[in-house]
């Protein structure tokens, strides 16, 4: 968000038979709407790459430990920081009062990731691509598996998010109610969020949706029927985060 480049972790296949082989992994790490939360993160690693490690490990899908990740253990494996507090959605290139200021380019980081990859990975080759991500980056997998299937029509894209599936929030406002600086998922909030990150959603439903809601194609349950590439979905039930941090309920121990 402050102006830093993006970047992205690499680890190569690590046998020729799976040179066309990529399991690219979006982060997460919530979202931002407002002033004081998005600069409220500028210095780390979520609003600056000026706070990225050198190397990192690599999680889920991306383990190169064969006992673990035994059918991709040995693909390319591709990490994506989450700088942008925008749910890998934001296409923001020039920065503005109205945004703060700031810089708001999730998809713009995606594309710039696979126009890396192009260039230096041999990803125009793919035959199979596995977009994951975790949390605000499973949102980012509904949000852009679509874009990189067309990018790259004679690969099998498949999407795998992680605690991507989301809703309209309707927070409990009663006693113990819980509470969160994550961005708001009431339904009147999102026009703002779609707005103030200049977001790209999946196109098939946001010209569905175009007279009435596109924001709501930056949420699973709104966007999913439109979603042609296949998905595994990895979601519990009983999401701590979408239960206390977005519909306030009580937290563990507390007593309604």
């Amino acid at each position: 968000m402050d102006g830093t480049l993006g970047a992205f972790y690499w680890q190569r296949a690590k046998s020729t038979v799976n040179a066309t082989k990529f399991v690219i992994y979006l982060e997460g790490g919530g979202e931002c709407a407002t002033e004081a939360a998005c600069t409220g993160v500028l210095n780390g690693p979520l609003g600056s790459s000026n706070y990225f490690q050198p190397a990192i490990y690599m999680p889920y899908f991306l383990n190169d430990d064969g006992g673990s990740n035994p059918d991709w253990a040995l693909w390319h494996h591709i990490d994506v920081p989450y700088c942008s507090q925008d749910v890998h959605s934001g296409m923001v290139t020039t920065p503005s009062p109205s945004n703060w200021g700031l810089y708001f380019s999730g998809h713009h980081i995606v594309r710039a990731v696979l126009d890396a990859l192009d260039a230096a990975g041999g990803l125009q080759q793919a035959t199979d691509i596995i977009l994951t991500g975790a949390s605000a980056g499973g949102i980012g997998v509904w949000i852009n598996v679509d874009y990189i299937a067309d990018r790259y029509p004679s690969a099998r894209v498949t999407g795998v998010p992680i605690a991507g599936f989301y809703f309209y929030a309707w927070p409990y406002t009663g006693e113990n109610h819980t509470s969160s600086s994550l961005a708001d998922f009431r339904p009147q909030a999102w026009p703002q969020h779609y707005a103030l990150w200049q977001s790209y959603a999946n196109e098939a439903c946001v010209a569905a949706r175009a007279d009435v809601d596109p924001w709501a194609c930056l949420l699973a349950n709104y966007s999913y029927p439109y979603v042609r590439s296949a998905s595994f979905v990895v979601e519990a039930q009983t999401d701590q985060t979408v239960l206390e941090a977005h519909d306030w309920f009580p937290g563990v121990g507390a007593r309604c």
